[in-house]
């Protein structure tokens, strides 16, 4: 009901507006009294202004400056699907009265508000439609303002070579500008090179925008200039200076009063320590951080530091405080998801709100167009606008009615996904960007230090060192396991038919270097292999788990590893992968199939203990179940059970 009454709405108002903007020439509107109410950021006041303008016969020229206006202000109130909404209106009207200086900036306007969604690819197309227009009519200030969003727009998509461009060329049409703005360029080209790994010239901008906030006193541009002096001497190895920089942008942001600043300078303090393995030192910072998002409520930050917390306790191996902190970033990550969720619906809402406004005041018009044609007609376009209202007000409150019990349904289907949350929106987080990044780090410098300083290392010190790469090592093993098992049931695909030994050769294939360093035969009936609907990938991936335990958990004899299948039942088939290896004892065949399960010391057979759980977690989305029969020293017989795509019932993905 909801989705259907906004089209609804939506399609009356461009109807109404499509008549009465063709039908009737208008009259000049004086828009002056509302742009002053705009102009002193009165931006609610405004938006009542304007639209009670919209109530009087307009011409088309006003309507479009009204709704372009519009746009503005809901930007300015951080609505942006509304701001949205009031820029294509804008857009519509220009169709027919173009004016090519206000088009730029309603695509640039709709660029921002999508940027704002986070919708960013999208933000990058509008706006550089809007800097096409500003080059054919050579408008510096458009042409700056598009080109200086683009450069934003293209690094939040992590292409920085082209926002590097965008940023350059700003700079070079304010050379003689000594602005804020220019200090600000400064920075955000600083940190783009910082992104490109260009350290040098990365803090010779970041420099000179720390140099312009300390001759003006500007607090704002000092702070956030050191603190990424900061994370770019720290990328460099100049560790020392990297800790000067990020406390002096702690000392500046207390001072502005940024609190939520502080917050993050704090965790980056703490990081660094981390680097250096300073335990202590990197808990304190952590907690000093979390104790300010607390002070400040402030909940996006309160899970950034839960999250440092909890790589900072898994790192230095005390594994309850970190699933202390796990626990109490997800239970936040429900909590805001559940918030956003709630944001999102009023928002919709004051869409369709303003929609149905609009709706409103275009019937009025219509009647008071015929007002003079004759009582009878007048009474029954009345009595239509009542119905209309009431029919209005009817679906506004059903829509109401249902909003409140999806919100109650939403809350009850957040719990059910809480173990979802977990393991793919926290693990896969945190395995793609938060840890390895740091983990590369730790690998790269202590690469360089063994190289560069090598001589001049004694034998316990290159120990240690190697204690080092090793353990980098494994925690990145680690990860990758984890973000295979997170996305075992996200692979982007949807399945397809396809022939069981293919995907088993495939497998094969990945495995063969530790099949041919084991010496090991692989033993396929290819006969039995029936054709499969499921995404070739997830299969590939189940096919390669069971065959690398195969070929890890020998006894001293080489490998052999058959692989089988038969038509369990009508709609399942059974796969069968035997091997010759150590086996496994009876209280421990289901224990095995749980995640970070392992019931040998690391020294004798490596692993993370996640590969069974990522096989049962593939399985079990196809209705199928995995178990495994063994003896210990006899080898080892792992089941899995998929459902046979002839038969529809049997499908369940």
């Amino acid at each position: 009901m909801h989705f259907w009454a906004r089209c609804i709405m939506i399609c009356m108002s461009w109807c109404l507006l499509s008549y009465w903007t063709t039908a009737q020439v208008g009259v000049v509107c004086d828009l002056s009294e509302a742009n002053a109410i705009f102009n002193s950021e009165e931006y609610v006041a405004s938006i009542d202004a304007y639209e009670s303008i919209l109530k009087e016969e307009v011409e088309k020229s006003c309507l479009i400056k009204i709704y372009y206006r519009l746009g503005r202000a809901y930007t300015y109130l951080s609505s942006y699907r509304t701001a949205n909404l009031n820029f294509e209106w804008a857009l519509k009207l220009l169709e027919e009265e173009p004016d090519l200086n206000l088009q730029a900036k309603c695509l640039s306007g709709i660029a921002y508000a999508q940027s704002k969604l986070g919708n960013f690819q999208e933000a990058y197309a509008y706006e550089m439609e809007a800097l096409k227009i500003a080059e054919t009519e050579n408008h510096e200030s458009n042409i700056y303002r598009s080109v200086y969003q683009l450069g934003n727009y293209a690094q939040n998509i992590d292409n920085y070579s082209k926002a590097l461009e965008y940023y350059l060329r700003v700079e070079s049409m304010m050379k003689e500008d000594t602005s804020i703005r220019y200090a600000t360029l400064l920075g955000g080209i600083g940190s783009v090179y910082m992104d490109l790994g260009e350290l040098d010239h990365a803090i010779d901008f970041l420099e000179r925008s720390a140099d312009w906030g300390m001759e003006r006193q500007n607090l704002t541009i000092l702070s956030y200039a050191l603190g990424n002096l900061g994370e770019a001497h720290a990328k460099a190895g100049n560790l020392e200076l990297a800790m000067d920089y990020i406390g002096l942008a702690i000392e500046k942001k207390e001072e502005l009063g940024d609190l939520t600043g502080v917050v993050d300078s704090k965790l980056k303090q703490g990081e660094l320590w981390l680097t250096q393995q300073r335990y202590g030192r990197a808990e304190a910072a952590f907690m000093e951080a979390m104790q300010q998002s607390l002070e400040i409520g402030a909940k996006i930050k309160l899970l950034d530091c839960y999250e440092a917390l909890k790589g900072l306790f898994a790192e230095n191996g005390q594994f309850e405080k970190a699933f202390f902190y796990l626990d109490k970033y997800t239970l936040l990550k429900n909590e805001v998801l559940n918030e956003n969720i709630l944001e999102l619906i009023e928002e919709q809402n004051a869409i369709y709100q303003t929609a149905e406004k609009d709706a409103e005041i275009r019937k009025l018009k219509e009647i008071q167009l015929q007002r003079d044609e004759n009582d009878r007609l007048k009474a029954f376009i009345t009595i239509s606008f009542l119905l209309m209202a009431i029919t209005l007000i009817i679906i506004g409150f059903r829509v109401n009615r249902k909003l409140s019990h999806q919100n109650e349904s939403l809350a009850a289907f957040g719990k059910q996904l809480e173990q979802k949350n977990i393991e793919l929106e926290h693990f896969a987080h945190i395995a793609s960007h938060d840890l390895k990044a740091p983990l590369r780090t730790i690998n790269s410098f202590t690469t360089l230090l063994g190289k560069k300083y090598v001589k001049d290392l004694d034998d316990k010190a290159q120990e240690y060192m190697s204690f080092i790469h090793k353990s980098v090592i494994d925690m990145q093993t680690l990860l990758d396991d984890l973000l295979n098992y997170a996305r075992a049931d996200h692979a982007g695909a949807e399945p397809v038919n396809t022939e069981s030994k293919d995907l088993l050769d495939t497998a094969i294939r990945n495995l063969s270097t530790q099949i041919d360093k084991k010496k090991a035969k692989i033993v396929v009936r290819p006969e039995s292999l029936p054709p499969l609907e499921v995404v070739p990938s997830q299969m590939v991936q189940l096919f390669q788990n069971l065959i690398a335990n195969a070929l890890k958990f020998t006894n001293g004899k080489n490998p052999v590893v058959q692989v089988n299948c038969i038509q369990e039942s009508r709609d399942f088939y059974r796969f069968s992968v035997q091997d010759n290896g150590i086996g496994i004892a009876e209280e421990d065949q289901q224990k095995i199939f749980e995640m970070f399960s392992r019931l040998h010391h690391e020294e004798v057979y490596k692993g993370s203990g996640i590969g069974l759980a990522t096989c049962q977690k593939i399985v079990g989305q196809y209705g199928g179940r995995i178990w495994v029969e063994s003896t210990p020293g006899e080898g080892a017989t792992f089941y899995f059970t998929m459902p046979n795509p002839a038969n529809e019932k049997s499908r369940t993905v």
